[in-house]
């Protein structure tokens, strides 16, 4: 998470902005999240709540929204709401709970699939993993050596709709994006189709642009190689 991290910093060396914020700096409307002194989000798209004592489970408050288990992000909640974070004696020893709101646009910088966000030939990639909102639009900026990308999403009914980004220069873009059912007959990069791969082997081995749905972790993947500084990706069903 080295490119989300370092976009936060750039973020808080030019505007004050914490990288870790109290839960009141993102829900300031959420008089519950007054009164919250063990919980706080990363940026504005993580929130964690720290295991503070020898008991691997404990109460979590989300606010309004929806929001993903980051460990397994087919576990959903609906905020406002408390609920009970466990994930069994054993995970739990090495997990804690960590939550992504909807509509978070996470940069990744994946050299294995040790932390199965992606594979071993995503080394070299910027991959950008996203959630879509139910309705809405969200953005973040991404900061790294070249300069600085601004990076939105759209989605509408769950399901994203339509990705673009304004970058001075950007390495090739890997798109990992949760999807509970196939959403995809046709799928654009700036106005043209882009080939769908059948299997999710063959995408991995790939070095064109394209795009693949691995319907056993609910995952549409969206390759773009040689980006231009300024680019779209648009989703949309016949």
């Amino acid at each position: 998470m080295i490119p989300y991290w370092n976009s936060l910093a750039h973020e808080a060396a030019g505007t004050g902005a914490p990288i870790s914020r109290h839960m009141v700096w993102e829900f300031h409307h959420d008089q519950e999240c007054w009164r919250i002194d063990d919980q706080f989000t990363v940026g504005p798209f993580l929130l964690v709540a720290p295991i503070l004592n020898t008991d691997v489970q404990r109460e979590v408050y989300l606010p309004a929204g929806r929001w993903y288990d980051f460990w397994d992000d087919s576990t959903q909640h609906e905020g406002p709401k408390t609920f009970r974070w466990f994930k069994g004696w054993r995970d739990s020893l090495w997990r804690f709970p960590l939550l992504v709101r909807a509509g978070a646009i996470i940069p990744l910088e994946i050299e294995s699939d040790v932390s199965g966000l992606a594979w071993p030939e995503a080394k070299g990639l910027l991959t950008l993993a996203l959630w879509p909102k139910q309705n809405g639009e969200s953005s973040f900026v991404l900061h790294d050596t070249t300069g600085q990308a601004q990076l939105t999403s759209v989605s509408a009914d769950g399901r994203l709709v339509k990705f673009h980004w304004k970058a001075i220069e950007l390495n090739d873009l890997l798109l990992r994006i949760h999807a509970e059912t196939n959403p995809t007959q046709i799928i654009t990069h700036n106005g043209k189709p882009l080939k769908g791969t059948v299997t999710l082997r063959d995408f991995k081995s790939s070095m064109h642009s394209g795009w693949c749905f691995d319907q056993e972790e609910k995952k549409l993947w969206v390759r773009i190689t040689a980006p231009p500084k300024v680019g779209n990706i648009a989703i949309s069903t016949r």
